[in-house]
Formats: C-alpha cells, sequence, structure tokens
C-alpha cells in the first residue's frame, strides 16, 4: 500500500506535489482604487514587486529606473519584467519601499509572495483520457508531436526520455540552471505532458513535445517568491511566437478574491501571457478546499485542473487500490474543488520521468518514479491542451478550454465536494465532432444518423426536431449512430442534433413531399387511392392523372391527406399521377394497364361472344389466340385499337373446343398482352320428336339471335374517401408487380368490368 503524497528531499511540511502560492499583499498606497482584504498571505520581509506605469512611447525602461534604486544602499534588484509588464523586484529597505510609493513612475508596488513546493510503462492515466486513441497513439512507440510547452517549475532535467528544447532560470539565487532539478517536481510534470512515444520507460499525453524548462525554485529551498514566477511568465510572454502552452503545478490559499487583472501584478502577468495566445494550466490544489480561495487556480484566465484516482485506465470504478485514502475512479481525497475547477484528469499515483537530482519515495527504477496531487493532474491537461493546438491548428486559449471541455467525458465523480461535475479530461478525440444524416428524406423513409470524433465510451443521445429518438454508446472509433424513421410531418427544414453532454453536433434534414399510390398498376376503371405526406401544413393540393386534373385534397396539419379517383378510359402506359401544393409538389408513377373481359355471349363450342378491351395503346393491332399466346387466331380480320386504346369485338369460339376452362389471350404488335378465361359448357341440342310420316312441310328460317351491344361502361366520378391519417412507420407504397395479364370474368349483370 502506498501514501497519495510522496517526500521529496526533507520537505515534509509541504505535500510533494504541489506547488502553493500564498497570497499576496500590496502598500496601502497603489491600491486606493482596489483595496484588498486584510492579508492572509506570507510574503518575504523587504522584498517587494514593482510596475511601472506605461510610458507614452510603450513600456517605461525598468532597467533604468530599477538602476537607480539598485544604486541605493541596501538595495538590490534581482529581477527585471519587460515582456509581461515593465517592472522589477528585489530586495528594498523601509526608506528605498517609501521613495518607491512616492515615485511618479511607479503604477504600484506589491510585498513579494511566498510559495512552497509541493510534490514506457503501461500507464493507466493515459489510456484514461483516451490519449492511446488520440491520432497520435501515445504508447505505440511511433509519432510525436510538433509543439511547444513550458514548464515554469523546479526546473527540468535532461532526461533521456524528454525533448529538453531551451530554458531560463528565474531563481534569485542562480545556484545553478534551468535543467538542474533539485526536487524533481517539473521534471515529473515534463514527462506526463511530452514523454517520448519511444518504447522506452513512459509515454506523455503529447509525446516528444518540445519542454522549455523555467525555473522558479531555488536549489535546497523550499520556497519560491512571486517574484520568481512573474519572471517565469515573462519569459514565455517574450516567447509567445514560439510557445503554446504553458503548466504552472503551483498554487497556494489566497483566502479572498484576488479582483482583476489589473489588480495585482501577480494576475496581470498571467493575463498578459493569455491574452498573447498562450494557454495557461494550473492545479486545483491539495488542500481539499474551495479552490476559489487559492492563486492562480481562482483565474478565470486559465485552465484549473482538479485531480482523480485511476488504477486500470477504465471508467467504472471497477479497479484496484495501491494508494491509501484513494479508490478507483474517485474524486481524490486531497484534490481542491469548487467552481473555479474546469476539468479533472487523473493525479493519483502517477509515474514519470524522475530527475537525477532529486530523492523520490516510490519509483520503479532511478528513472521512472510516482508522484500523486494536483500537480500530476494539472500536466495530463497541459498536454491535452498541446494536442489540441498541434492537431486543430492554432486557436485562442479560451476555445483551447472550451474543446477540452466538450470533448471530454461527462463529469460528477464520486467524493467530489461540490454540484458543478466538471468534465474529465478525454483526449481521444479532439475534433468539433462529426455528424452525417441525409440531407433530405420523405414522410416514411428510414434514415440513419452517424457521429464521429466523440468520446469513447460516452452516452450519446439523438433528437430529431427536438424530439428524442434514442442513444448510442460510442465506440473505441469514436462513432456511434441512430436509425429513425421519419414520421407524420409537415415539409421543412429540420435538424438531427446529437449529444453526449459535452459534445454537440447537428446536420439539417430537409423534409420533402412525396406521393404514393395504393398500386402501381391497374386498369381504366380502377379506383386508386393517393396518399400526400409531407405537404405544408394545412395547404391545399391539386391531383392530377396525366395532365387531367382528378380534384383537390386539403391536407392536415402534419402535411398528410388522401384523395382517391377512377382511371379514366385512356391508352395503356406509365401516367404521372401529381400532387401539387402552393409551395410543394410531388409525383408517382401509375401504369395503366390492358385490360378485357366476356361483355356477352355463353361461351360454347361454336359459338359467338362479344369482348370489350382497354387500355391498349392507340392504333394498336390486336390478334386474339386461343388457349396460349401461340394458338390459333381466332379474330379475322384483327382489331385495331381506338384512339382511346378501348374497343370491342367478337370472336368464335372453335367448334371442336373441349367442355373445360380454356383462354383467350389478346395479344398487342405494341406490346399489350392481356388473357380473359373462358368456362366452355356444352353447346344447348335441340328436342328429339315423334316420327311421322314424310309429309312436305314448309322449314321455317331458323331465328338468330342477334348480338345485343351493350353500352361501355360509365366511369365513375372521382370521389375523395376521407381516411384516418395513419402512423407512419415504414413507407407504404405498395412494391411493384407485373403487368396484370388474366383479368377475371366480370360480375357485373351486363358483362361490363365491376368499378
Amino acid at each position: 500500500m502506498k501514501f497519495g503524497l510522496g517526500r521529496v528531499r526533507q520537505i515534509t511540511a509541504v505535500a510533494v506535489v504541489l506547488i502553493q502560492l500564498l497570497s499576496i499583499g500590496v502598500l496601502p498606497r497603489v491600491q486606493e482604487a482596489h483595496a484588498a482584504p486584510a492579508q492572509t498571505r506570507q510574503v518575504a520581509p523587504g522584498r517587494y514587486i514593482v510596475r511601472l506605469k506605461p510610458s507614452t512611447a510603450g513600456f517605461t525602461s525598468a532597467a533604468s529606473v530599477a538602476a537607480t534604486y539598485d544604486a541605493k544602499p541596501g538595495v538590490k534588484v534581482d529581477q527585471i519584467y519587460n515582456s509581461i509588464f515593465s517592472g522589477f523586484a528585489g530586495n528594498f529597505t523601509d526608506a528605498a519601499a517609501r521613495d518607491l510609493a512616492r515615485d511618479p513612475k511607479v503604477l504600484d508596488v506589491f510585498p513579494d509572495g511566498i510559495s512552497t513546493v509541493q510534490a514506457q510503462y503501461d500507464l493507466p492515466g493515459i489510456k484514461r483520457i483516451g490519449a492511446n486513441l488520440n491520432p497520435t497513439k501515445a504508447g505505440d512507440g511511433a509519432n510525436s508531436v510538433d509543439v511547444d510547452v513550458a514548464v515554469i517549475d523546479t526546473g527540468v532535467d535532461k532526461h533521456p526520455d524528454l525533448n529538453v528544447y531551451r530554458g531560463k532560470d528565474c531563481t534569485i539565487t542562480r545556484q545553478s540552471d534551468a535543467f538542474h532539478d533539485y526536487y524533481g517536481h517539473g521534471t515529473h510534470v515534463a514527462g506526463t505532458i511530452g514523454a517520448k512515444d519511444n518504447g522506452d520507460g513512459v509515454v506523455g499525453v503529447a509525446p516528444g513535445a518540445r519542454i522549455w524548462a523555467v525555473k522558479v525554485f531555488s536549489d535546497g529551498y523550499s520556497v519560491t517568491y512571486d517574484s520568481e514566477t512573474i519572471c517565469g511568465l515573462d519569459y514565455v510572454r517574450a516567447n509567445a511566437a514560439s510557445i503554446e502552452v504553458v503548466n504552472l503545478s503551483l498554487g497556494g490559499y489566497i483566502g479572498y478574491d484576488m479582483g482583476g487583472c489589473a489588480a495585482t501584478a501577480y494576475h496581470q502577468a498571467f493575463c498578459n501571457v493569455v491574452n498573447a495566445g498562450v494557454t495557461v494550466v494550473v492545479a486545483a490544489g491539495n488542500d481539499h478546499s474551495d479552490a476559489r480561495d487559492y492563486v492562480p487556480a481562482q483565474f478565470d484566465e486559465v485552465i484549473t485542473v482538479s485531480a482523480f484516482y485511476d488504477s486500470d485506465g477504465l471508467p467504472g470504478g471497477s479497479g484496484g487500490s495501491e494508494w491509501v485514502g484513494d479508490y478507483d475512479d474517485e474524486f481524490a481525497s486531497f484534490s481542491n474543488w469548487g467552481a473555479d475547477v474546469d476539468i479533472a484528469a487523473p493525479g493519483v499515483g502517477i509515474l514519470s520521468t524522475a530527475s537525477q537530482y532529486a530523492i523520490y519515495d516510490y519509483c520503479e527504477d532511478a528513472s521512472y518514479c510516482y508522484s500523486s496531487g494536483t500537480s500530476m493532474a494539472s500536466p495530463h491537461v497541459a498536454g491535452g491542451a498541446a494536442l489540441v493546438l498541434a492537431q486543430q491548428g492554432r486557436m485562442s486559449p479560451a476555445s483551447v478550454k472550451a474543446r477540452l471541455q466538450m470533448t471530454g467525458q461527462p463529469g460528477g465523480l464520486p467524493m467530489d465536494m461540490d454540484t458543478i461535475k466538471e468534465p474529465i479530461l478525454n483526449v481521444a478525440y479532439l475534433g468539433k465532432g462529426k455528424i452525417t444524416a441525409p440531407s433530405s428524406a420523405k414522410v416514411g423513409d428510414s434514415i440513419q444518423v452517424r457521429v464521429g470524433d466523440f468520446t469513447p465510451t460516452t452516452r450519446a443521445l439523438f433528437r430529431f426536431n427536438g424530439t428524442y429518438i434514442g442513444g448510442d454508446t460510442i465506440d473505441d472509433a469514436g462513432r456511434g449512430h441512430r436509425n429513425y424513421t421519419i414520421p407524420n410531418m409537415p415539409a421543412g427544414t429540420y435538424q438531427a442534433t446529437v449529444s453526449n453532454g459535452l459534445k454537440t453536433v447537428t446536420k439539417n434534414v430537409k423534409i420533402v413531399s412525396s406521393i404514393s399510390v395504393n398500386r402501381t398498376s391497374a386498369p381504366v376503371g380502377e379506383t386508386v387511392t393517393v396518399t400526400l405526406r409531407g405537404f405544408g401544413k394545412g395547404e391545399t393540393v391539386t391531383i392530377k392523372f396525366g395532365s387531367k386534373t382528378m380534384g383537390t385534397k386539403t391536407v392536415s396539419s402534419s402535411g398528410y391527406g388522401q384523395f382517391s379517383f377512377v382511371i379514366p378510359t385512356t391508352t395503356g402506359g406509365n401516367y404521372a399521377v401529381t400532387g401539387t401544393g402552393p409551395t410543394n409538389s410531388a409525383s408517382v408513377n401509375l401504369k395503366v394497364a390492358g385490360s378485357a373481359w366476356l361483355r356477352s355471349g355463353s361461351p360454347a363450342p361454336g359459338s359467338t361472344v362479344y369482348v370489350s378491351y382497354r387500355g391498349f395503346k392507340s392504333g394498336e393491332v390486336i390478334q386474339y389466340l386461343y388457349d396460349s399466346q401461340s394458338g390459333p387466331i381466332i379474330n379475322t380480320p384483327t382489331e385495331i385499337a381506338s384512339t382511346s386504346g378501348s374497343g370491342d369485338d367478337s370472336i368464335t369460339i372453335p367448334a371442336l373446343s373441349t367442355i373445360e376452362n380454356h383462354y383467350v389471350w389478346l395479344i398487342g404488335d405494341q406490346g399489350t398482352r392481356v388473357r380473359i378465361s373462358l368456362s366452355i359448357s356444352a353447346a344447348e341440342q335441340p328436342e328429339p320428336t315423334a316420327t311421322v310420316e314424310p309429309t312436305e312441310t314448309a322449314t321455317p328460317e331458323p331465328t338468330v339471335d342477334t348480338p345485343t351491344q351493350t353500352p361501355e361502361p360509365s366511369v365513375e366520378v372521382p370521389t375523395e374517401t376521407p381516411t384516418p391519417e395513419p402512423t407512419v412507420d415504414a413507407p407504404t407504397e405498395t412494391p411493384t408487380v407485373e403487368v396484370p395479364t388474366e383479368t377475371p370474368v366480370p360480375s357485373g349483370a351486363d358483362g361490363s368490368p365491376a368499378a
């Protein structure tokens, strides 16, 4: 069992992983416009930070003003600021301090606050934040990130697993240099940010990032001064064209709101770095208290990071625990909390690069050791910010913060003392998210809405037009999807929206009008029902068959309606059935098929019967064939269809027909084919008479039944059939079928087709 906060070189009064920054005091003379509350911050006796007023030509020369005071007895200026603001810091006698307060070139003077040091294996933290799923794929033994990150800390050792690029020693003692890390804290932080992905040791969140070592703690001293931290920020500001992210795993209790950027030199230094486009990431603090009482954690301009424990690289809290007082996927027992915290990251039992000059409590070997604290959580986020800028392009610090929050996992860790639920860092997919869906659809269509670049394992909720349509758990590839059938709704543009609580994407889908018929092929005289969907709310739609208007229908508020009409006498072929409203229209194809029926006569061998036909092509030559399409022709001469594709004809049943079912095929030379079924019955025989002597009897002329012409049935007037609006689960169009080739014998008394 390990203890969560390790020891570094005999510094036992303060935890190893957080550099605590205590409150900053101010002289009464310069704070008349923004007086601070009673001071609670520890300050260094005799040390002051001086801000100079900007001159009309730019910054007042800090070096020249500092030289004036440096020449006085008992005064030693050891820091000069030219980038973050114009000023200097050092040791001053009381008399010199009073002179500073009266100097017209001086804007304000602050006592110098004191800060104290706190403190390639399969790293669960890297896996937990999705760095292994990021396109860089931390841990695959390849790739590096082209980005520059400054580490303002105890220095950074030139560890073989780090890409230490440049550095500056901002300590007032200047005992060594920026690459001599006496405490090991800065080297550990740097490893979490950018340890190389070289198959050895550990790997950072942004592998191979160029590390700028900025040292603000003197060797052997457990404190740093605000003036030293400001020196580090001044160096970052001067190199803002190169440095994109800066991590400060430091902070301390102040007990009050320090005020806006201009209120103190310390806050202004942070603001000016952010204003230069550098993203600033800081630790929330290790006192298990509200971060609003700590600086720089309380500053709105920075990204403030709380800590939680992860032992297995997975969410769910099912991992074990090796650290006293902390449990898998719970808020760290030491971490500060509150509304000023922006995001959470792993911060317990973090394995990272070790300085050769430091002593650690828990190590895998001489090069890699464990530490815990929000100081270890903060560099996870700094590495994430570096990935955002390297992969998504340069953006403002505020945009980087928003992107990290958007791409994280929803928060709400157990044991967090507030209800803020800051998101949990996840860098797997740092884009804004992608959504694909059809640009247009019809009512009844089944569409698929897909998302990409979402945070793995999060639950994405899908909505259409604001209505919840289901959810999906995002896979390791950052993808999810949902199928949805468009319900009855009026024409218009609607939004498909997907959100996991942090990342939200939308896509416009246009609902277009549609029209369907209950059958795709029908003969003349058949009733067809038209269904209208997706028309404008309450609009009146005109229904046409070809060029002929069949009637109108006023649709419902959801754009739905039904209308029925009878196919008028016309030639066979394809016709457009259209529905046209003031702003919307749609059409569907309807095929008018050939039809024929026995109009009169009794089918018997040798008898004559009468046939009617409809739906043939204009002028189409029609042959009547008996029993099969290759049978004998039984109409002479051949029939020619009228311009309306309809007509009547008589045929003689072959005398040798058997008493059973037979067929008559009507074969047109333009492709129309129809079959009539005939039930052949025996011919009627005369009644026998008695035999008598032959006499001459006049044989009466036989009476011949004259075929009776039955008039063509009248076509029904189109009627509108009210039908209750159905719930749309799927398209209701009838599938396309073969052109009907057989027309049953009509049931009408006159042999006409049933309507």
